[in-house]
């Protein structure tokens, strides 16, 4: 639980739990922000990226390492 918006939120976390944080993580930016979502398996990808643009972000960057995937996101 962290009050306010910020210019940048960074969440380093599974697929299936930034899937269910998704509404959260967004009410946490700001309309100019960024958001750097890791830890998503390439597996989990396409879920986690359906729940970002069902809270209106879209897809600005993407890296894939390994079977790991970084994706940075804005509204």
């Amino acid at each position: 639980d962290v009050d306010g918006a910020f210019d940048v939120v960074l969440a380093n976390l599974v697929g299936p739990v930034l899937v269910q944080v998704a509404p959260h993580l967004r009410a946490r930016l700001r309309a100019s922000g960024s958001l750097v979502a890791a830890g998503i398996t390439t597996q989990a990808e396409r879920d986690v990226l359906s729940a970002f643009v069902a809270e209106g972000l879209g897809i600005v960057d993407r890296d894939e390492r390994s079977d790991w995937v970084r994706l940075v996101m804005t509204i």
